[in-house]
């Protein structure tokens, strides 16, 4: 009976015991659960609204989302490009990449997939269906899974549209600000406010009216500007550019300048001063033209 006893002890021992820990490992899946439940909700937040485009592709394939838990592209990636996660399921992307930045993006991506290359980045074209283009800034790099060979990457892309038509537009302001400067019947100049009149910048039409190339000018290196104007002007116009300076206006003048080769001409000069925000003189800017004809 004791033996007996003992037998029924232990059983309800191990009965009680392994109720226990069933209960414990339910408890520890609840809460792994859990905790894969969260970390899934904060990665679909975290790549539903990021603020760049991304997206899982095999290579050449955008890959199609197994399930709304696990998406594949996200909406910012579908608005840069225009297009919809189920209009890529049956394009590659190069079929969208414009055709002059095509070959460039294979190159890199052939260097990538052979493991040359550990990932790349570009700026390119999409073409949107409208037939307009967006230009991304993107960055591909490897998708690793359990060890595996990669054949998947990530595709991350920002829009750069606005900052590349800036840039265009900038291009061709410079463009034509260098062809209005190369045709000036004159010099235009941007000089310290010294007594030198030391020249941070000369146009083309510095031969032309003095006889010096604009390097011989540049920062006085072989010869100061001031060293151009006829002694008698020295004074008068350093004292007329003072007055300029304390009312802030334009500086009109017409003086006789000697070229380097000894012959003096009458120039007509207007500029103005260049100021910062507490309103400290930075530079002179004007315009020097030869009057010799006319007078």
């Amino acid at each position: 009976m004791s033996i007996g006893g003992m037998l029924i002890f232990i059983g309800v021992f191990v009965v009680v015991f392994q109720n226990i820990s069933l209960r414990i490992e339910k408890k520890l899946l609840s809460d792994y659960e859990k905790k894969l439940k969260e970390s899934e909700t904060l990665f679909k937040a975290v790549f539903e609204q990021a603020t760049v485009g991304i997206a899982i592709v095999h290579n050449d394939k955008y890959i199609k989302a197994v399930s709304e838990n696990i998406p594949t592209v996200n909406p910012m990636f579908e608005k840069i490009i225009g297009r919809s996660k189920h209009e890529l399921d049956n394009i590659s992307w190069a079929d969208i990449t414009h055709p002059d930045d095509l070959q460039h993006d294979l190159e890199n991506f052939e260097k990538f997939k052979a493991g040359e290359i550990n990932g790349y980045e570009l700026e390119k074209r999409y073409i949107k269906p409208d037939g307009s283009v967006v230009w991304v800034r993107m960055i591909v790099s490897p998708l690793h899974f359990d060890n595996a060979p990669y054949t998947n990457h990530l595709c991350i892309i920002e829009d750069i549209s606005e900052r590349m038509e800036m840039e265009k537009n900038l291009y061709e302001s410079e463009r034509s600000k260098a062809a209005i400067l190369y045709n000036l019947p004159g010099l235009a100049y941007r000089c310290s406010y010294d007594r030198n009149w030391t020249m941070q910048f000369v146009s083309e039409g510095c031969y032309k009216l003095t006889g010096y190339k604009l390097e011989n000018l540049l920062y006085n290196k072989d010869i100061s500007f001031n060293n151009l104007i006829h002694p008698k002007y020295h004074e008068y116009l350093w004292n007329k550019w003072e007055q300029i300076i304390r009312e802030k206006s334009t500086f009109i003048e017409e003086y006789e300048l000697l070229t380097a080769s000894g012959e003096t001409k009458w120039v007509f000069e207007q500029g103005m001063g260049i100021y910062d925000r507490d309103g400290k003189v930075t530079a002179l800017e004007g315009l020097i033209i030869d009057i010799t004809e006319r007078k």
